[in-house]
């Protein structure tokens, strides 16, 4: 799939612990090995973190920035105006119907 140019895999940490309760040293680790499992197994750089739960505030963005993410997901709703740590994204539930997914973009 990720060969295929119309995708490409991003992060969202090793065990889906919501970072913003996690101590310094253990949100570096999932940040950081997750992104370079991520990076050995796709052959390419990984830029992007969606954040579990969509959880972030400014010291899980700063770090996100600093392991070498270039921008950063979390669930609220809205459009996005430019880059940022905690741009907003879609939730995708898999008991909707692409139309009601597709309503919501």
């Amino acid at each position: 799939m990720e060969n295929s140019g119309l995708i490409s895999f991003e992060d969202h940490t090793i065990n889906h612990r919501a970072l913003t309760g996690l101590s310094f040293a253990t949100t570096m680790l999932e940040l950081s090995n997750s992104k370079k499992m991520l990076e050995a197994e796709t052959g390419r750089t990984v830029n992007f973190i969606a954040y579990p739960d969509g959880a972030s505030n400014l010291r899980v963005q700063t770090e996100a920035w600093e392991t070498g993410f270039v921008s950063g997901f979390g669930t609220w709703g809205g459009k996005m105006f430019g880059p940022g740590m905690n741009l907003p994204r879609v939730r995708v539930y898999g008991s909707e119907s692409l139309a009601v997914f597709a309503s919501r973009l």
